[in-house]
């Protein structure tokens, strides 16, 4: 009696296990069909409720303030040093790095970050991970190297870890100003 069970279960984990590998479609190799990890996140926010460039995200209130296009004048590349404000709204301490993912993309591809920018007004790049009291607010930066300078960029924050399926998230669109 056990092996029949145990067969017959072995045969359902099979099928269930063959029925969920078979949902997803295939890669293609046609360019307009493939996603890059910055339109799925662009996509994202379709699903969000309504998203602003301040609120709520998390335990948080986060605020885009501003964006800074530069040259770095160590490496000459082209980048771009955005200024958020941080208020932690939780019981314990915590920082902006510890709970939010920030998002910058141009063209629908992610940008790297720029770290050791030498600009007078790259201050607070060393708040990112500085740990907050119960309504403390401090000026967080971070810089990206940019694709090109013709195209917008757009910044989003997010909850890092987050269980619903339309996580708190703040975003703006910066245009370059040629």
């Amino acid at each position: 009696m056990k092996r029949i069970l145990a067969i017959i279960f072995s045969i359902a984990m099979l099928i269930s296990m063959a029925a969920c590998s078979s949902k997803g479609e295939s890669p293609s190799s046609d360019d307009s069909k493939s996603t890059t990890q910055a339109e799925k996140i662009t996509a994202s926010t379709s699903d969000t409720a309504e998203v602003k460039d301040s609120g709520e995200v998390g335990s948080a209130t986060v605020a885009i303030k501003s964006a800074k296009f530069i040259k770095d004048s160590d490496t000459g590349e082209d980048v771009v040093i955005l200024t958020f404000e941080y208020t932690n709204n939780a019981d314990d301490d915590r920082s902006f790095n510890s709970e939010l993912m920030t998002a910058v993309s141009q063209d629908d591809q992610l940008l790297s970050g720029a770290p050791l920018i030498s600009d007078p007004d790259f201050l607070y790049e060393d708040n990112l991970n500085k740990a907050s009291k119960k309504g403390e607010t401090i000026q967080v930066q971070q810089a990206y190297k940019l694709k090109n300078i013709d195209s917008d960029v757009l910044v989003q924050i997010k909850e890092l870890i987050y269980v619903s399926d339309k996580p708190d998230m703040v975003e703006k669109t910066f245009d370059i100003v040629k």
